[in-house]
């Protein structure tokens, strides 16, 4: 693979949200953020070398500024309102679309519809036989 694709997924995976957004059984979606990852999308969003993730880190932001912790929506309010005044266009756009933008929980159970079920708890013989299964190796 070459390097520039392999920096772009690195970027890309470093600020996922995919893997704290949980949706559970009645379908209410919630975001389970740890800050240090919430660190990383704000340097994405204020400094990134390219505007796409730049966006797609904004785009976040906004996700955050719905469902993320009091704190964290306090944060991501100041970075959006930083990046509001932004002598790029585009990322000014964005900005104010990400802060001005409530996304309800109605809203977020039919847009993340990408989401997998939430995970039934795994008996003792469920973690047992998966252990055995992939212990099978073919050459």
């Amino acid at each position: 693979m070459a390097p520039q694709k392999l920096l772009g997924t690195q970027r890309l995976t470093k600020t996922d949200l995919l893997v704290d957004v949980k949706r559970s059984s009645d379908g209410d979606v919630t975001l389970d953020l740890p800050d240090t990852k919430l660190d990383d999308i704000v340097a994405v969003a204020r400094s990134g070398p390219d505007r796409r993730f730049r966006a797609e880190a904004i785009l976040e932001l906004g996700l955050v500024r719905s469902l993320g912790t009091p704190a964290q929506q306090e944060k991501t309010l100041s970075v959006l309102n930083r990046l509001a005044s932004s002598d790029d266009r585009v990322v000014v756009d964005m900005a104010v679309w990400s802060r001005d933008t409530k996304l309800t929980k109605e809203y977020l159970k039919g847009a993340l519809t990408l989401l997998p079920p939430p995970r039934r708890p795994r008996s003792p013989a469920d973690a047992r036989a998966s252990r055995t299964s992939s212990s099978v190796c073919c050459i």
